[in-house]
């Protein structure tokens, strides 16, 4: 497992997301301020002010992390609630929101994507007004009186069913796709590592989407608050984009690798397993694409 560094609601930061390099906190407390004539000014407390985290690093897509962990904050983002701020020994820090998102690309490979990705985003502490003291204690996110609704934690469930099971069906057909290119190894020749690289790879990124969806609907089947499916239906958002993304370049190395058969005439079999895998990855992508989407749908209508 990977070491978590810090949790904002349902985002790990980490090695294997976004790790960011500085930390900085800003803690402000309010003064009012009384003029005296030829003399300092009385100075009252009035209070905490503002409590800001700005966090700065570097995302280098090919190497860790994905192209999709800046998309998945700003989805987090989009929802518009404070989450709960945990850092990486387990302290829980209050609840946060997310007021920006700077991003710099550079780097860059094809079709545009950036192989480097400087990122610092700007976090507020939120006001917790039934606490006492200068620094509010966090309310739990359990503890959120929002009414659930049962038709939306019924399709959330549906959800996470959907893509548990499709991702173990999907896990199946990319078995038999591997067994269908390890056949005609011999006839692949140079692209033999290649194509099978790419299909261990898509067996990879099912397995993971069966786990999220397995992953979700347990943490669906005690859910006693919105925040609560708005965190499962992230994790899907966060899997979802990352599967797409990589399911897309195991496709796209497949595709070369059959181009570079077709220039030699190769033998038709190895061309057909070659083709074959290529269909089930995309298959893999397209479903991925729909849980996001839906997963997204479902955090639109908390």
């Amino acid at each position: 497992m990977s070491e978590i560094m810090m949790k904002l609601g349902p985002y790990s930061f980490g090695l294997q997301t976004a790790a960011y390099q500085e930390f900085q906190r800003i803690t402000a407390y309010t003064w009012a301020a009384q003029a005296r004539f030829g003399k300092l000014n009385m100075l009252q407390a009035t209070g905490p002010g503002d409590d800001g985290l700005t966090l700065s690093g570097v995302v280098f897509p090919e190497h860790f992390g994905g192209t999709g962990q800046l998309d998945s904050l700003r989805a987090l983002a989009g929802l518009q609630q404070p989450q709960a701020l945990i850092d990486g020994r387990g302290n829980m820090l209050g609840q946060w929101v997310i007021e920006s998102i700077d991003e710099t690309g550079s780097i860059f490979a094809a079709r545009g994507v950036a192989r480097k990705q400087d990122f610092s985003i700007k976090l507020k502490r939120a006001a917790d007004d039934s606490a006492q003291g200068l620094i509010a204690p966090p309310a739990p996110m359990a503890t959120q009186s929002f009414p659930i609704s049962p038709d939306l934690l019924s399709s959330a469930k549906n959800l996470a069913s959907t893509a548990r099971n499709g991702g173990a069906t999907m896990l199946g057909t990319l078995s038999e796709s591997l067994a269908n290119v390890t056949g005609v190894a011999a006839d692949l020749g140079e692209q033999a590592s290649v194509a099978l690289k790419a299909v261990r790879s898509g067996m990879n990124l099912a397995k993971t989407l069966q786990n999220a969806g397995s992953d979700a609907g347990a943490l669906l089947a005690g859910v006693k608050s919105v925040a609560g499916i708005a965190s499962a239906m992230n994790g899907l958002v966060n899997v979802g984009g990352n599967i797409s993304r990589a399911a897309g370049s195991a496709s796209g190395a497949l595709q070369r690798a059959g181009v570079e058969l077709g220039a030699i005439e190769a033998n038709p079999a190895a061309v057909a397993a070659l083709r074959g895998s290529m269909v089930a990855v995309n298959q893999l992508n397209v479903f991925a694409v729909s849980v996001r989407s839906t997963a997204q749908s479902i955090i639109g209508r908390l």
